[in-house]
């Protein structure tokens, strides 16, 4: 594994770098938790999205926008709402990281 540290300051460098980093296959985003990627998450999340990356937020917030899960501890059970079925699951990775059957 390959850890990359992409220090980013505006919506206009989030998109460039995910975007450059999407060329790379099998990567995955994980986000930490400050004031920038909070108010800025809803840009990560959707940058990640559509590039089929795979995104680990900082709170709570990010897989209710579409970020695949948190880090973030859930003592009291509020990402129950937020769990998607198998299908659901291998929707989000097929596309990324297995390939389509062949014959």
């Amino acid at each position: 594994m390959t850890v990359t540290f992409a220090p980013v300051h505006d919506d206009a460098e989030i998109d460039k770098t995910i975007s450059i980093f999407a060329r790379e296959p099998g990567g995955g985003l994980i986000c930490p938790l400050d004031s920038f990627t909070l108010t800025h998450r809803d840009v990560i999340v959707s940058e990640a999205a559509s590039h089929g990356i795979p995104l680990i937020g900082g709170n709570l917030g990010f897989p209710g926008v579409g970020g695949l899960m948190t880090y973030w501890p859930d003592p009291s059970g509020a990402l129950a709402n937020y769990y998607c079925s198998g299908n659901d699951f291998l929707g989000y990775f097929g596309r990324s990281f297995w390939p389509a059957p062949s014959g």
